[in-house]
């Protein structure tokens, strides 16, 4: 089948078909589409059908052929015929409705030739809705070998269909699909029929789809609903989303769901609840949502309330105020403290900005504090360059001192974004200053995304530093992700320190989205950019077969590079079978690269299984890697249960590593004296005791004097060592 690569926009299938032209298509290449599935023979090619519409059917014969269910409709030219949207739609829906698999096939076939590609679509995806639900494998199938315009929008409607009345058929046929950008599209249609339907068994979807989908992300919009009648819930449910955009996706929509409903009582609602980061996101939604309503009513409960020093919460109110009268809402603002002030000022003037920008800029002008000016004319300046790109430049150059760098900085970053090189020419014929090295930075990475040859050129232009270097990778990751090729041909031609820093940046981005591609490069790769190349695409190999990336790597055992990318591939390897990892560890030549694999290896291991590690780590016969990963096995468990990880510790026998893990664990427990002296006093080194003994003795110095010094009082060291100790700390607190 042929891949979409294009956005197709998923069709309703209530669209009519006039508003099709308007609807989005994607482009195709070829690919098979299961990855074990039948063999289909290719649709023919027919001519298009042409906006043939002479003869249209009159209103009256279009509601004679609706009393007879559009029984006379039986081609889609026919339903081309009829002249109104709803009309065509409704026909065809009766159309395909008593069509059976063979009719539906011929209808689709026909409708895969429209001329216009809205319609065809919106066509497509009202037959294919009925094809799967008498066959959606057979559908599929039929999808497959006709392969039109759209096919991904069509595919999700076929799954969604699907996975309402028989859920593990579609996942089953879902998880055979040979494409991934395809295999997606199907696991996400289900797992998003799941969401509204069956929301409790997102997770139990989730795991039995090949393809790794979010369920948190289908699940937000259960929970916004949930909302509407248990507010409590859903900020409970919104709280325990792991990611954290959708986290504050979540509550935002909390938050506008409940303000909707009644803004004066979620906001009561809101103020009771202990997170104060989420009460503060959710006020600030709430009040923007009263705001566009009713800004004088949302504004006035803001100060009866006592809100006024939250500029944040108030300055919707004022934005909706100061797009009738931005006056009148700078006169309300002066009422309130500087800091909400400052945040409402800011908010009025842009608006006031989008309606009048002339206006909005003089009047700013006579402000008399600084720090407000500053502030305003910096969020004017956003809209000001994004309308008058050219008069903004000049409007800039105006101001004096760090105000002409803060404006014209700003100014350059909003025309970056949509006219980077009259940007780059303003701030490349200025005085070079790190924030407009910082700015010219940004501005190459806007257009190293849809121009990178353009950006070279004008990197070229930079003076040589950090910045030229910082730009260079920005623009080789940008260009490699459009046209690899062009984009090594470009880094290959560097030289020096330019080369290797350039290649090790391509490295990173190429090795992890095409390990292949990568590998087939290595052996082109020069100089001291060779190791890092060898041990990225050891490590991303890793990522999907290990066995492979070992196999892949002995062709280098010979060269320098070799000892850390095996250790790269056992860093990964710890995630999944440490004890796989530490096998590999023997063929890692370098002292150092070992003992950062075994480092990390019981660090990763200990996370999961800290008492397995932990008797592993006393195993250890060399001395470093013993001392280090007792330590960190110590170090690790205590998270867990520090009681465990300290009868461990104190078990060891008595040398160098157990003192390691018992400092360790002291700075565990560095707020309890009671449960760091035991710790303390067991270690054998009178150095190591001295140093833990000082370190909690000036912490506590800070918060418990009196704590402090019976602490010092209870522990091992002499009092020689004490009263040093105390002398230290009278000298430090006198200087």
């Amino acid at each position: 089948m042929r891949v979409v690569t294009g956005i197709a926009v998923t069709v309703g299938v209530s669209v009519g078909f006039g508003l099709g032209q308007y609807l989005a298509t994607g482009k195709s290449g070829p690919e098979s589409f299961f990855a074990q599935g039948p063999v289909t023979t290719a649709a023919p090619k027919l001519a298009p059908i042409t906006a043939a519409r002479d003869g249209l059917l009159s209103r009256r014969e279009v509601e004679n052929s609706r009393q007879q269910h559009f029984a006379d409709i039986t081609s889609i030219r026919d339903v081309l015929q009829i002249p109104n949207d709803f009309d065509q739609t409704e026909a065809l829906y009766a159309l395909a409705g008593r069509s059976d698999a063979d009719q539906l096939q011929s209808l689709i076939e026909e409708a895969n030739r429209l001329s216009i590609d809205g319609e065809r679509l919106a066509a497509l995806q009202i037959l294919f809705l009925r094809y799967s639900e008498i066959d959606p494998q057979a559908a599929l199938i039929h999808l497959d070998s006709l392969a039109p315009r759209g096919a991904r929008a069509i595919l999700s409607s076929i799954f969604r269909s699907w996975s309402k009345v028989d859920p593990d058929a579609a996942i089953a046929t879902a998880n055979r699909i040979n494409d991934r950008q395809q295999r997606r599209t199907a696991s996400e249609a289900i797992m998003r029929t799941v969401a509204d339907h069956t929301p409790q068994l997102l997770p139990q979807a989730a795991a039995q789809l090949h393809e790794a989908v979010n369920s948190e992300r289908f699940a937000l919009e259960g929970i916004v609903r949930q909302a509407e009648t248990d507010p409590q819930a859903a900020i409970e449910a919104a709280q325990q989303l792991a990611d954290k955009q959708l986290r504050q996706r979540a509550v935002y929509g909390i938050a506008l769901n409940m303000a909707k409903q009644n803004p004066q009582q979620a906001l009561r609602f809101m103020r009771g609840l202990d997170d104060a980061r989420l009460r503060r996101e959710l006020m600030r939604g709430a009040m923007s949502e009263w705001a566009k309503i009713d800004p004088e009513a949302a504004l006035a409960y803001a100060r009866s309330e006592g809100l006024t020093d939250t500029g944040s919460l108030i300055a919707t109110a004022m934005r909706e105020i100061a797009r009738d009268d931005p006056l009148a809402a700078l006169n309300q603002a002066d009422l309130l403290d500087m800091r909400a002030r400052q945040s409402a000022y800011a908010s009025i003037y842009s608006t006031w900005g989008q309606v009048d920008l002339p206006a909005a800029i003089s009047h700013a002008e006579s402000l008399d504090n600084d720090k407000l000016q500053m502030q305003v004319f910096s969020s004017l300046a956003r809209e000001y360059a994004n309308r008058f790109p050219e008069e903004a430049l000049l409007w800039a150059e105006q101001f004096d001192g760090p105000m002409q760098a803060s404006i014209g900085n700003m100014v350059l970053r909003e025309i970056g974004n949509s006219r980077p090189q009259l940007a780059l020419e303003a701030a490349l014929s200025a005085t070079a200053t790190p924030a407009r090295n910082q700015t010219v930075n940004h501005i190459l990475r806007s257009l190293a995304a849809t121009d990178p040859q353009t950006a070279v050129n004008y990197l070229e232009r930079l003076p040589p530093g950090p910045a030229r270097e910082r730009s260079r990778q920005h623009i080789i990751q940008s260009w490699a992700a459009q046209d690899l090729d062009a984009a090594y041909a470009w880094v290959n031609q560097l030289e020096g320190k330019a080369y290797t820093q350039t290649v090790v940046s391509l490295s990173h981005q190429l090795a992890a989205s095409d390990p292949d591609r990568a590998a087939q490069l290595t052996d082109q790769i020069r100089g001291d950019a060779r190791q890092q190349w060898i041990s990225n695409v050891a490590a991303n190999y890793a990522q999907r077969n290990q066995s492979e990336a070992v196999d892949w790597l002995q062709q280098y055992q010979r060269e320098p590079g070799y000892s850390k990318a095996m250790r790269a591939i056992a860093q990964v390897a710890a995630q999944t079978d440490p004890m796989a990892a530490l096998a590999m560890v023997d063929d890692i030549t370098s002292a150092q690269d070992r003992q950062v694999a075994v480092d990390t290896i019981t660090r990763t291991w200990s996370s999961r299984e800290p008492a397995a590690a932990a008797a592993w780590a006393e195993t250890l016969e060399d001395p470093s890697q013993r001392s280090s990963a007792i330590r960190i096995a110590a170090n690790r468990w205590a998270r867990f249960d520090p009681q465990a990880a300290g009868q461990w510790v104190m078990q060891l026998k008595s040398d160098s590593a157990r003192d390691d893990a018992l400092v360790s664990l002291v700075h565990q427990h560095r707020d309890s004296a009671d449960s760091a002296l035991p710790l303390i006093n067991a270690m054998q080194s009178e150095q190591r005791r001295l140093s833990a003994v000082s370190s909690l003795y000036t912490r506590m110095l800070q918060y418990d004097p009196d704590g402090a010094e019976d602490f010092l009082a209870r522990t091992g060291i002499s009092a020689q060592s004490r009263g040093q100790l105390r002398r230290q700390m009278q000298r430090d607190r006198n200087e």
